[in-house]
């Protein structure tokens, strides 16, 4: 997956952000990356769920707009044991972690569900 780059004009000094959603890659990455200090948002989906790639479009815009946060993907049909692990049991399922504890989670392809849930949870105050 690629990442988007925006320029952002501040003082007439450019900088580049890039913000993007990574895929997880095994069960030891997912320990790593839930238990770094950062707010964690994961987006638990299947190949096979359609309200999953409906809602991929959503996920990948926010993780522009919660700079707090760093946005993930896991494929449970692929990583079952990371999504046992997590409880997962619905797809798509919206989880975010902090210092490898779970804080809160989102069941179903709820856009303005999944824009409250960021907003209380991945504030630096949250």
């Amino acid at each position: 997956m690629g990442g988007h780059h925006s320029k952002i004009e501040s003082d007439g000094i450019q900088s580049t952000v890039q913000r993007t959603v990574s895929a997880i890659k095994d069960y030891a990455d997912f320990r790593r990356i839930i238990s770094s200090g950062k707010y964690i948002v994961i987006d638990f989906w299947a190949h096979n769920c359609a309200p999953c790639h409906q809602i991929a479009p959503v996920f990948e815009k926010h993780s522009k707009s919660f700079p707090h946060a760093e946005f993930y993907k896991v494929n449970v049909d692929d990583h079952p044991k990371i999504a046992d692990d997590a409880k997962i049991k619905t797809m798509p399922t919206f989880v975010i972690f902090k210092d490898g504890k779970k804080k809160a989670q989102l069941k179903g392809a709820d856009p303005s569900g999944l824009l409250t849930l960021l907003q209380q949870y991945t504030h630096p105050d949250a």
